[in-house]
């Protein structure tokens, strides 16, 4: 029953890791807003 519950624990905690580094890293790929451009880049910009 231990070996079980080891191999048990060691899956959960393999989960858990693999959750984690997917929600921090899905974090950076999505934006929900887009940053306003600086008044100096305006001249950049092709379309005014």
């Amino acid at each position: 029953m231990k070996r079980f519950l080891v191999k048990v624990s060691k899956g959960l905690l393999c989960m858990a890791m693999l959750v984690s580094t997917v929600m921090v890293n899905a974090t950076c790929y999505y934006k929900l807003y887009q940053e306003e451009l600086p008044a100096e880049l305006n001249k950049l910009r092709k379309h005014v």
